[in-house]
């Protein structure tokens, strides 16, 4: 990318137009035969917003499918030109160097600048101060991000406005590289939320998110903005239906043909009833995954059928259950199972729902389930106490009860799994303490790629007395759309795996950047088109990690090391594909070849490039609990004995990782989901 080249492009196309005639340069019809980069250096002299991207990339399709994108960024013939206009305008060849490193600052720039939501006015200002060492840059975020005033293709719908940003498209923008190793048939997730922008407004989106097994993050294939849901499900849906359509029957892309499968719909319950356009959780016939009919029971729609008839894809396409349905659902024309294909998400069903309905109950429900104040200051002191215990995996550490109103998603998650079984210990009763846990173990093993395989039908089982016991706890008016969904959890797993791997935890995250985006009520739909736009075309996407490299660090000269290895180098620190392992307290507890014990080491023998831990081992390990079944078969421990001799073994012997939580002289040893 010559950053002079540009402006001996912008000259050129100066000249040119000025032998037009001065009334054909004003007119459209001169314009409209102009080459789009001429039209770039004409609109650089649009003007420029102060906090926001509100210029764009000339189209979409001008910064995909030109064939000198390599790898994802956009090459220097795309930005400022191709070499034969640096050499025509004399330029030395011994300015290379300079204009090699002016290239890789400027594509630095772009990514940094769109990664981080840089406002507009922020890098035009680093730019001035960048360019009394590098003169070359340009004055202008605008014109550092190549941008022209051209709008997104957005159009009014029923309830607000519509953007169409396309699925394939976005195939188009992944490298050559990536969708070599890709299968000729790609599956995609759907989800569909609403996003409120602004607490002080109704604005909100309501975005069509798409992910791929082969990206970690989700792309936007369409969004609406209103002040509303959409009001027309038709309209909103049409573009993206048309789309599928079209895909299903095969396409190209980078000389590769594919097809396209929609694997599954991951939504909340309203979204899902608003997609289906069927009753919502709410109604009589609200159950999406049986027949039964709903009692109302002190203000709850309750469903305590336990044996109802099961729905079916073909029975809901022929609306055999007229009560159930509100009308048609444009879903309908494409290859999607309305009934298999919405996935019951746990997020929102358990981590959202129950979860944080049970621990609800013990702090303000009815007397006979409802805990004291001391206990639940208990339970408090507990989790905070287990702060530093807690490995680097989450992202969040736990919190107190008192806070419950500002936990998130992820931290009901943790309090089910890891925390809550150990702090909730001799606080609840027997009954309430082995009702949580069928819950618990049950999701644990749904949760687990390893274990869901051979468990599904035993945490089936756990749910169905989970939820017996749920009704005689706190009542049978209290079995509302969540809990009774447990039931249909498992359909789930047989159908898809492990429940992580069809969540709405990174639609949610994926939810988060574009509220960043959003810098301005006015003109939202077209703030994020452009940024997605400029992101898609400036920045480098991340390649994935080698699953076999091992990353080493934080040197330090402080620990045990081997006699016989005196050359090897000692790290804090060792992160592999899906986890991280390190000497501190809360991520140095592993299992080696069936041992479980602390990490007090990494060392790495530069000589042979081998990588090794010093390692304790527990000598006793006893089983954490014997109900619903005996937690050693799942490899939960309680752990005791901690040797004071050191072993050696390779670094890849680790075969999990461990969350250790303390207990009154024992500790409680949970595996990481994932961590195989």
């Amino acid at each position: 990318m010559a950053c002079r080249s540009y402006w001996t492009k912008r000259r050129r196309t100066l000249r040119i137009l000025d032998s037009f005639e001065p009334s054909s340069v004003n007119g459209s019809d001169v314009l409209g035969d102009v080459d789009p980069e001429f039209n770039l250096a004409l609109n650089d002299n649009a003007e420029e917003e102060d906090d926001i991207f509100m210029d764009c990339t000339s189209s979409f399709d001008d910064c995909y499918t030109n064939d000198k994108r390599v790898d994802g960024v956009i090459s220097d013939g795309d930005c400022y030109g191709d070499e034969s206009d640096t050499e025509d305008d004399g330029e030395s060849s011994n300015e290379d160097g300079t204009e090699n490193e002016c290239s890789k600052l400027t594509r630095g720039l772009c990514d940094w600048a769109l990664r981080n939501y840089v406002p507009q006015n922020t890098l035009s200002d680093l730019l001035g101060v960048l360019r009394e060492l590098h003169p070359n840059l340009p004055k202008q975020a605008r014109t550092l991000l190549q941008t022209a005033r051209i709008a997104a293709n957005v159009k009014n719908i029923k309830g607000g406005e519509y953007v169409h940003f396309g699925i394939l498209t976005y195939f188009q923008a992944i490298p050559a590289y990536v969708l070599h190793n890709v299968s000729e048939t790609i599956g995609l997730q759907i989800n569909v939320d609403g996003l409120p922008l602004y607490k002080s407004s109704a604005l909100q989106l309501w975005p069509i998110l798409g992910k791929v097994p082969f990206e970690k993050e989700p792309f936007v294939i369409g969004m609406f903005c209103g002040k509303t849901k959409p009001l027309d499900l038709d309209e909103f849906l049409y573009d993206f239906v048309e789309e599928v359509a079209k895909l299903e029957n095969g396409f190209e892309v980078a000389g590769k043909t594919f097809t396209l499968k929609i694997d599954c719909f991951i939504c909340d319950s309203p979204a899902r009833s608003f997609l289906k356009n069927t009753k919502g959780h709410n109604g009589y016939f609200g159950c999406e995954r049986c027949t039964q009919e709903g009692v109302y029971v002190k203000n709850h729609m309750t469903f305590p059928e336990k044996t109802a008839v099961l729905r079916t894809d073909d029975q809901f396409l022929n609306k055999e259950d007229e009560d159930h349905h509100k009308g048609n659902s444009p879903l309908t024309q494409i290859n999607v199972a309305m009934v298999t294909m919405f996935i019951l998400d746990y997020m929102h069903l358990v981590c959202l729902g129950v979860t944080r309905k049970l621990i609800r109950f013990w702090m303000k429900g009815d007397l006979c389930c409802r805990l004291g104040s001391q206990a639940v200051k208990a339970i408090s002191a507990r989790l905070v106490q287990l702060t530093e215990h807690i490995p680097v995996e989450f992202q969040r550490k736990p919190r107190s009860l008192s806070e419950i109103d500002r936990w998130k998603a992820t931290e009901y998650r943790q309090f089910l799994l890891y925390t809550g079984p150990i702090v909730l210990q001799d606080i609840l009763s027997s009954s309430q303490y082995k009702n949580f846990m069928n819950l618990s173990i049950a999701m644990y093993l749904m949760l687990s790629p390893a274990l869901c395989k051979y468990y599904c039908d035993f945490a089936d089982t756990l749910m169905t007395h989970f939820l017996n016991e749920f009704e005689q706890l706190y009542g049978a008016d209290e079995i509302v759309y969540n809990v009774h969904n447990l039931s249909h959890l498992a359909d789930d797993v047989r159908r898809y795996g492990a429940l992580d791997g069809i969540s709405a935890f990174p639609f949610e995250n994926y939810m988060r950047k574009l509220k960043k985006i959003c810098r301005k009520p006015q003109f939202v739909l077209q703030q994020i088109h452009r940024h997605i736009t400029l992101e898609r075309a400036f920045v480098t996407p991340k390649k994935n990690k080698n699953p076999d490299k091992t990353i080493l660090k934080i040197k330090h000269t402080c620990g045990p090391t081997i006699a016989t290895l005196p050359h090897c180098t000692q790290y804090k620190k060792a992160i592999f594909e899906l986890f991280c392992v390190a000497t501190t307290v809360g991520n140095n507890c592993v299992m080696v070849q069936g041992n479980l014990g602390l990490v007090q080491n990494i060392l790495c023998d530069e000589r042979t490039d081998t990588n090794y831990i010093i390692f304790r081992r527990f000598l006793k390990l006893d089983s954490l609990h014997s109900s619903p079944l005996d937690s050693k078969d799942i490899g939960f421990y309680k752990a005791s004995n901690l040797e004071s001799t050191n072993h050696v073994h390779l670094l890849s012997d680790i075969t999990k990782k461990y969350v250790l939580i303390p207990m009154t002289s024992e500790w409680a040893a949970i595996p990481l989901l994932h961590s195989n």
